[in-house]
């Protein structure tokens, strides 16, 4: 989780990574896909997501995913899990990678819906995207352990942690 191509590179063949033919690492990016969508045909929406999401709205909060998948992957991804149309926004790889940086720019849907990214709560599971969005000045990160424990989120600067979604405590937007 939260890995780029580098990084999963060099999970995949060690230090050897740098050594891969570009035909070698596009076989391995097709196989990548093909396991996904084989075990995606079991994954469920998180436990929680949909009522937070549901919640969130009812208090007046935006919605948006934003993530190092192509957005075309994430639309297929949400049908295939059958999560119901609830963000407002999806922001794949295209919309959100600075290149320059190789960050994840999260105030991108801050952007969008005319926000201070301070006023932002993001989610992450991930010790990369939690110091991207705090580098994009959101004022609340929230980690979540679906794949990481506690104190890597909390190293990674996350403000609070969570180990259910229905833990995400959201006060209503005043408009």
């Amino acid at each position: 989780m939260g890995l780029n191509q580098a990084e999963i590179y060099r999970l995949w063949a060690g230090s050897e990574a740098n050594s891969l033919t570009d035909d070698l690492r596009q076989a391995l990016l097709a196989l990548k896909k093909q396991t996904f969508l084989t075990l995606a045909a079991d994954l469920q929406p998180i436990p929680g997501s949909i009522t937070l999401l549901r919640r969130a709205q009812a208090y007046g909060w935006y919605t948006a995913i934003a993530s190092r998948a192509l957005r075309m992957r994430l639309h297929r991804t949400l049908d295939i899990i059958q999560m119901p149309a609830l963000f407002d926004v999806i922001l794949g790889n295209e919309d959100v990678l600075d290149r320059i940086t190789d960050r994840k720019v999260h105030a991108r849907a801050a952007h969008l819906f005319g926000i201070d990214p301070h006023d932002c709560v993001v989610i992450e599971d991930s010790a990369s995207g939690i110091k991207d969005a705090l580098a994009c000045g959101i004022g609340r990160v929230i980690g979540f352990t679906s794949s990481l424990n506690t104190s890597t989120l909390e190293q990674a600067g996350a403000h609070e942690v969570v180990a259910h979604l229905d833990d995400v405590q959201l006060e209503k937007v005043m408009l």
